[in-house]
């Protein structure tokens, strides 16, 4: 029997009738089905019996007859009994199945990836993203690059923003998250300060943007996915136009600019690692 041990606990244990049911309800591998099929049918089964009787003759009847053996009369008695009949009545007992929330519980899944086209761009990223259920999840993201010359008048490179997204993947509910395509709700904010063998650079205290995302992702190995997407919406704020003055060796403002652009603000080319069990496992074997 599968989950011997486990059967016997529960049995023993402190609980009622009900919470036993819902415990053994709850083990894995249908063992509570087995015990139903194979073992309770010889502990519980039920016979019903039920007697009938005669109301009106309760004692047997007797009926006297003569009978004569070798010219010698006897009397023998002939005792009649009426018949009892015993009606069997079986029990069928419901088949017990454990439920499907308990049989299939919930598995969270949590991916941990990198925008490898950032990543190119010499633009470090990390992001985290969680299954809520019903095949939506949450993004968090975040990048940070300080990067700059020996001689900074000429090329300076800092980034750092972080963003957060909303996903509803489509396909079917039986499929594991973080695989297909997808349409998500995001925003992000951050700074920048860029300046590339020019004259000018450009600095931002604060800049944002807010838009719909659309991608699709793709297992390339039981825990790693490959993830394609896209942001089209609204980026705002301010930011400064700076030179650099050699002769007081500083970096004076030329003008301040306020940013309104719609269009594509953002776009991936990411490594994505899942972390749960069960990732992944039935596509794989479905490709083999």
């Amino acid at each position: 029997m599968p989950h011997r041990d486990e059967v016997l606990h529960i049995i023993d244990g402190p609980l009622d009738t009900e919470q036993k049911k819902i415990a053994l309800s709850r083990l894995p591998d249908n063992a509570y089905g087995y015990i139903i099929q194979n073992i309770y049918p010889d502990l519980r089964g039920v016979v019903a019996c039920m007697i009938y009787y005669n109301k009106t003759n309760t004692n047997p009847i007797v009926i006297y007859d003569t009978i004569r053996v070798a010219d010698k009369p006897q009397i023998i008695e002939v005792v009649r009994v009426d018949t009892v009949y015993i009606e069997k009545q079986a029990m069928v007992m419901e088949k017990l199945e454990p439920k499907d929330e308990d049989r299939n519980r919930k598995i969270r899944y949590i991916a941990l990836k990198t925008n490898i086209a950032y990543d190119a761009l010499f633009l470090p990223n990390v992001a985290l993203e969680f299954a809520l259920g019903n095949r939506w999840t949450l993004e968090v993201e975040g990048m940070w690059s300080w990067w700059n010359t020996d001689d900074s008048r000429r090329y300076y490179h800092r980034i750092q923003s972080g963003g957060i997204e909303v996903r509803k993947w489509l396909g079917s509910k039986s499929k594991t998250p973080f695989t297909g395509h997808y349409f998500g709700l995001y925003g992000m904010g951050g700074t920048y300060d860029i300046k590339y063998n020019t004259d000018t650079g450009y600095l931002s205290d604060c800049s944002y943007s807010a838009g719909l995302s659309y991608g699709y992702a793709f297992p390339i190995a039981k825990r790693l996915n490959l993830e394609f997407g896209i942001g089209v919406g609204y980026l705002g704020g301010e930011y400064k136009k700076y030179t650099f003055d050699p002769e007081f060796n500083r970096y004076p403002w030329q003008s301040t600019h306020s940013r309104t652009y719609f269009g594509p603000t953002k776009a991936k080319i990411s490594l994505v690692w899942l972390i749960g069990s069960g990732v992944n496992v039935n596509k794989l074997k479905g490709r083999r």
